[in-house]
């Protein structure tokens, strides 16, 4: 009968580890199966039982505290006939009550601190366990003192969910526990929506930048507006005393384009990208994780390498760490990736420059 509710009820043998646990569940099945009487002894029994009926108790509740022993555990135990024989000195064995051990437990529990992206139930398990082992040892501790060891077992980084329960019944130990599953979900859920993915967003360059200094003021002109002529800022090309850049070689800068063979300059891209793998000189496949496109659609970056593209003047140019993306509609060159290498981007007048000293890296 016992096998059948330890199995029935999942109740793990007792193997010598969690005592104060298996003790809690042990009781249970004894109440369950109307015999937990047997614990009191036979000083204990409730008047108006018979001796007989007492006996038959004892005899049930041996039964299913044998039964939920490992064999291990058992061979401690041997010779004992009666329930309470058994449950104290199981309780003897594995349940010393010793200062050490109330020291010992006390230690573990001020010492408990989670793993940053640890899991916050098995890191409350773990926690329970203690306070449940404590109070096995008649070592009573309140719900506001539980409330903040759990909080000071949370790492550094739950300390703004810390700081926003200070300003709450932060004594009230089960809305400390509901708060840090629910922050957990929820960071769980962001990491989910806003993962390690690389974001394409906004249009592709065909505007005219010449005129974003008409509806400013003359002084905020003067002070962001970049010369077209050598790239410094705080004047106008036409105010420009110094040389003019020469024109090199250049990137053809495409307008809205439906062939998909063509390469587009577009400012919302984080990295070059193109569907086509036959483009590249170098290649490496790669989980590269997903593109959000800028209707959210997602798309897959399987490889990254160089592609030699060939300039209007016939030039060979090598453009390195672009991504392979299979499902993407057209080829973008990120202008981000391409001032991040250059001294000076100007534009205007339907042109855009991307400039690298005297050479002039792309122009539209």
């Amino acid at each position: 009968m016992a096998g059948k509710n330890a199995d029935k009820f999942e109740i793990p043998r007792f193997d010598g580890t969690n005592f104060a646990l298996w003790k809690l569940k042990m009781q249970a099945v004894l109440v369950k199966d109307g015999c937990a009487v047997a614990l009191l002894g036979k000083d204990g029994k409730p008047e108006g039982m018979t001796d007989k009926t007492f006996a038959e108790k004892d005899e049930m509740a041996v039964a299913n505290i044998l039964l939920a022993l490992e064999d291990t555990v058992l061979f401690n135990v041997e010779g004992e006939s009666s329930a309470i024989g058994l449950w104290d000195k199981l309780k003897n064995i594995y349940e010393g009550k010793s200062l050490t051990n109330k020291i010992f437990l006390r230690r573990q529990l001020y010492a408990l601190k989670m793993k940053d992206g640890a899991s916050v139930q098995e890191h409350l398990n773990h926690f329970n366990l203690l306070i449940s082992k404590l109070m096995a040892l008649d070592v009573k501790i309140e719900d506001d003192e539980k409330a903040c060891l759990l909080l000071c077992s949370m790492p550094d980084s739950w300390d703004n969910l810390i700081m926003n329960l200070s300003h709450v019944k932060i004594h009230d130990l089960d809305v400390v526990i509901a708060s840090l599953l629910i922050e957990e979900l929820r960071r769980k859920t962001s990491v989910g929506s806003h993962g390690d993915a690389m974001v394409v967003r906004g249009r592709s360059i065909d505007r005219d930048y010449g005129d974003r200094s008409k509806s400013r003021s003359k002084s905020k002109a003067k002070k962001k507006v970049r010369c077209w002529g050598c790239g410094k800022i705080g004047h106008l090309k036409k105010e420009c005393k110094g040389k003019r850049t020469a024109d090199g070689d250049a990137l053809p800068a495409l307008e809205r384009v439906e062939n998909s063979n063509r390469w587009i300059l577009d400012s919302g891209a984080s990295f070059h990208m193109t569907p086509h793998k036959e483009w590249f000189c170098t290649y490496k496949s790669c989980n590269g994780g997903v593109v959000y496109m800028g209707d959210d659609g997602e798309c897959e970056v399987v490889g990254i390498g160089d592609v030699r593209i060939k300039m209007f003047d016939g030039c060979i140019r090598k453009i390195s760490d672009v991504r392979h993306v299979p499902t993407l509609r057209k080829s973008l060159l990120s202008i981000g990736m391409f001032d991040s290498h250059c001294r000076n981007s100007s534009g205007g007048n339907g042109r855009l420059k991307l400039i690298k000293g005297i050479l002039t890296k792309s122009k539209r």
